[in-house]
């Protein structure tokens, strides 16, 4: 595999990253098998998550930005994830959305995305958001067993996203 073992970093991203994260998610938006797998995230709502309403964490190579994942703090929007995982609703504002991860197909192999998970995660220990909830198709198993390997179960499965399937994934951080 291309890129495997290269050295990276982890860091907060900033508004001037944005281009940087929109032209991640447009090549993996076309590298993956099946359109149905990765929804994109538009320039507004990332905008919002480096604005408060979450945060991005930027993944960075030798060559540059290689990956990212959005945490979103979804609030109490409609079809909230918290809700399909059966929490009760005095637990949604606790919740964080490991909204969107992408990486470079040729820095795949690299565990980006677990180790992008385990930084957000990192980032949102001490914090009241004690739920952390994700979407993945259910065919899509590469991003499947990344979260399970994290330690995410599968708390329900249903439409989303205009009708896409997905697993409605949950973890809830450990307690000190």
């Amino acid at each position: 595999m291309c890129g495997l073992n290269m050295n990276f970093s982890i860091r907060f991203a900033a508004p001037e990253d944005l281009d940087s994260i929109l032209w991640i998610m447009e090549c993996a938006c076309r590298s993956v098998p099946d359109p149905a797998w990765f929804v994109a995230s538009g320039r507004d709502f990332l905008q919002d998550c480096l604005a408060g309403k979450g945060f991005i964490l930027l993944a960075e190579g030798l060559t540059g930005p290689s990956g990212f994942l959005v945490v979103k703090y979804p609030g109490d929007e409609p079809g909230h994830l918290g809700r399909d995982a059966g929490l009760p609703e005095a637990e949604l504002p606790r919740c964080a959305y490991m909204d969107t991860v992408a990486v470079l197909p040729e820095a795949r192999g690299n565990r980006l995305h677990i180790r992008l998970l385990a930084a957000a995660e990192q980032a949102l220990s001490g914090s009241s958001r004690c739920h952390w909830l994700a979407t993945v198709h259910p065919q899509n198993r590469y991003s499947l067993q990344n979260f399970t390997a994290c330690g995410y179960r599968v708390a329900a499965t249903r439409k989303k996203y205009g009708g896409l399937d997905r697993h409605i994934l949950y973890k809830r951080a450990r307690l000190l």
